[in-house]
């Protein structure tokens, strides 16, 4: 239910909030209609100490268009097992953990952690590195262009 909500509010951001306004970069030129989307799934915890640089820069991309005419819908994705520390999450289900562990399955030799971001279901990288963010986004477009 909670993932359901959280899409459902990011199709509603989407459809609300004006383009021009959300450019990757003010310098980069923008389409009025997006090419494609990319969708960021970044797994989370308030527990994570090394966390708090990838939640600002999913919230920093979140519904800009990239150089290549991306329309970036970022979702944050709050974890379980960060909760046996001695407090919970408060944001953290099992639905995200158990996303998570199908992701890391398959693309993931190391395992489950965070910060983690997926991108479009098909590369993951440390959440919290943009350089590795800005270069799946641009294998991503050439896939699919």
């Amino acid at each position: 239910m909670q993932v359901r909500l959280a899409f459902t509010l990011s199709l509603f951001l989407l459809a609300s909030v004006p383009l021009k306004s959300h450019a990757a970069s003010p310098a980069s030129s923008m389409t009025a209609t997006p090419s494609s989307v990319a969708i960021v799934e970044l797994f989370t915890s308030e527990g994570c100490s090394s966390c708090p640089p990838a939640d600002a820069l999913l919230r920093q991309i979140n519904l800009k268009q990239t150089n290549a005419g991306q329309l970036i819908v970022g979702i944050s994705e709050h974890v379980t097992y960060w909760n046996n520390l001695g407090w919970k999450d408060l944001y953290s289900s099992p639905v995200f953990t158990a996303r998570q562990s199908v992701y890391a399955s398959r693309l993931s030799p190391e395992g489950s952690y965070t910060p983690q971001m997926v991108l479009n279901g098909r590369d993951q990288f440390v959440g919290s590195d943009g350089s590795a963010l800005e270069r799946a986004l641009g294998d991503d477009a050439r896939e699919n262009t």
